[in-house]
């Protein structure tokens, strides 16, 4: 997969276009963006990933929430894990952002790191089921980092977790959740999250400053799939 390069500007105008829109249907999309954007690029550069195939995941990343401008208020700002109903719905906004993205040639390259941001490596994600390496790396990436900022979050129903709980978490569902190749890159979880605006509340804790989107990218500390509990 290569950037596209004969517009570039014009991709980049596209791209803040639509982050303008996703950021003003919730205001808290912008700093978790901002910080997967950043995480994602530090893991990328832990995997030796090329200059090039990072800012495609970059843009990407900017991206990877557009499809919940077409779920309901009453859902995306709902406070608390959600109904399995509500949590099905919330499981279409990948395919929404594959709606509005595939008009719009310039920006589907991007599509396959938007799309499939949610799956599992062990073939319980959302939208398609994708497993291990049919998941493009792009996406592995970004599910690692959107994690990450989902755990280190204060929620209302919990607080976030510390670091050392976090990269715990990690390797806990390194081959479920995760790509374990991508994990076990990642020993010093502080070099991923470095000013990224968080705050310690001591020396092995972070939080976020305020409430964050990202709290329904994953609805339980210990990420049990919806499928497995069935």
């Amino acid at each position: 997969m290569k950037l596209q390069k004969n517009k570039p500007a014009e991709i980049e105008s596209m791209v803040s276009i639509l982050t303008s829109a996703i950021e003003a249907r919730d205001s808290y999309t912008f700093g978790h963006s901002l910080r997967v954007e950043k995480m994602s690029a530090r893991i990328g550069k832990l995997v030796g990933l090329r200059p090039t195939y990072i800012e495609i995941i970059q843009l990407a990343v900017r991206l990877h929430d557009l499809g919940k401008i077409g779920i309901p208020d009453s859902i995306l700002l709902r406070e608390g894990p959600l109904p399995d109903r509500d949590f099905q719905i919330i499981q279409k906004h990948p395919i929404i952002a594959e709606d509005i993205i595939k008009g719009t040639k310039a920006l589907r390259f991007l599509l396959p790191f938007i799309k499939h941001h949610h799956e599992r490596f062990d073939g319980y994600g959302y939208p398609d089921g994708l497993s291990g390496s049919d998941i493009p790396l792009g996406a592995r990436i970004i599910a690692v980092a959107d994690a990450i900022d989902a755990m280190l979050s204060d929620r209302p129903y919990r607080k976030a977790l510390t670091v050392a709980e976090t990269l715990l978490e990690l390797k806990t569902h390194s081959g479920n959740h995760f790509d374990p190749q991508i994990v076990s890159q990642i020993e010093n979880l502080h070099a991923i999250i470095k000013g990224l605006n968080f705050y310690s509340m001591d020396s092995s804790t972070v939080y976020i400053r305020g409430h964050d989107t990202v709290r329904h990218s994953i609805d339980t500390i210990h990420f049990k799939a919806r499928k497995e509990d069935k």
